[in-house]
């Protein structure tokens, strides 16, 4: 779990033609190091190779699940998503063209312990189409964001504001 500290065997695969393998059980956004060591079976034991070089990876949270978006009241939208096992919260991202890098956080949701979240966007301008996506979260250990993949891109155009002081007028 550190570049420099002691290293474990954590998986051993036998044959030749494997050249990968999964290693569960790790801790969503903590690192982890690995070297990758081949080996022989002789009859006097096992006969290891030279340790390959090492390389790390830090295990991502899944992306939320269930992202919607739906009319909230005039001129708000309200984004709903399933939590993710894990996440210490979520990024809300909006932009007005579907351009990737047009996107910008509107808002950070934590973590409550719910099994979905919502949020409300409000103070949209009425006849501009919004473009949103979610991204969660965990910090690790050295106070490093480490995010998910983003859900999918959903978009809207807030309603219009419904007529006021309306009057039905009889004519002659």
């Amino acid at each position: 779990t550190t570049s420099s500290g002691t290293f474990t065997t954590v998986r051993t695969i036998p044959g030749a033609d494997t050249s990968t393998a999964n290693v569960t059980g790790l801790t969503t956004g903590e690192p982890y190091y690995f070297r990758i060591c081949g080996y022989t079976t002789v009859s006097s034991g096992i006969v290891e190779g030279v340790l390959s070089s090492q390389v790390s990876c830090i295990p991502k949270p899944r992306i939320p699940t269930s992202f919607s978006l739906s009319y909230a009241d005039y001129n708000s939208l309200l984004l709903s998503w399933n939590a993710v096992t894990n996440a210490d919260g979520y990024e809300i991202y909006r932009s007005t063209s579907y351009k990737a890098s047009t996107f910008v956080k509107i808002s950070t949701v934590p973590n409550g312990g719910s099994s979905s979240y919502t949020y409300t966007d409000t103070g949209l301008t009425c006849g501009t189409r919004y473009y949103y996506r979610v991204i969660s979260y965990v910090t690790n250990t050295m106070g490093d964001n480490v995010y998910s993949s983003y859900t999918s891109i959903l978009s809207k155009a807030p309603m219009p504001m419904a007529p006021q002081n309306a009057q039905v007028v009889t004519s002659t």
